[in-house]
């Protein structure tokens, strides 16, 4: 299917890709955003990796060689979360560092008729990470994101792009592109008009 073929259709929730190295802040932005959603009425859930490393104690217990499968593992839970319709808004709290991570999430959402923000929190304060990952790989990490692979490589990429061109926008860390984020999440949900007033139960 095309991307044409889903642009008129209502959209059915609201996916927000978080994009950051470790200690960017995605976990307690994205609380901090799923609390001021949820005052105004969304049903939000956040899919973060971290969350498979909580053991049964309640004690984050992060394990480095099961990263890929922590990942796999809470993508799973978005994907089938949007296809039961359980929430309004998604936030799905991973690094990012490069785009192809997230593409199953897009193409999903795109299949759902779901709406996708991505927040890059890339150039922000870098404020610590809970998972002992050195500075000087934290920095590599960030130097080697969304850098070009060879060309026989990158043409994956165009040939996914109709997946790509479904993101809405990107915002950024700023106070401004926050708000605007919240913003836009509210009136993708009908819970705002264009000039930002509450919609009323009638319209």
């Amino acid at each position: 299917m095309k991307l044409q073929q889903f642009t008129d259709l209502p959209r059915n929730a609201t996916l927000v890709i978080m994009r950051g190295e470790p200690g960017s802040g995605k976990s307690t932005r994205a609380e901090e955003l799923k609390k001021s959603l949820e005052e105004k009425g969304l049903r939000v859930k956040v899919f973060s990796t971290d969350n498979i490393f909580y053991n049964a104690d309640g004690e984050y217990e992060f394990v480095p060689y099961a990263i890929g499968a922590a990942h796999a593992f809470e993508r799973h839970e978005l994907i089938f979360s949007m296809r039961m319709r359980e929430d309004d808004v998604y936030i799905l709290d991973n690094t990012h560092l490069q785009r192809w991570e997230y593409l199953d999430a897009v193409r999903e959402a795109m299949y759902e008729h779901i709406s996708v923000f991505v927040w890059d929190l890339r150039e922000g304060p870098n404020y610590g990470n809970i998972h002992g990952v050195p500075e000087d790989r934290v920095k590599m990490m960030l130097e080697n994101s969304d850098k070009p692979y060879p060309r026989h490589i990158e043409g994956y990429y165009a040939k996914n792009q109709e997946f790509y061109d479904w993101i809405t926008h990107t915002y950024n860390h700023t106070a401004t592109e926050s708000i605007a984020l919240e913003y836009a999440i509210l009136y993708d949900r009908g819970f705002v008009d264009e000039t930002g007033n509450a919609r009323t139960t009638t319209e």
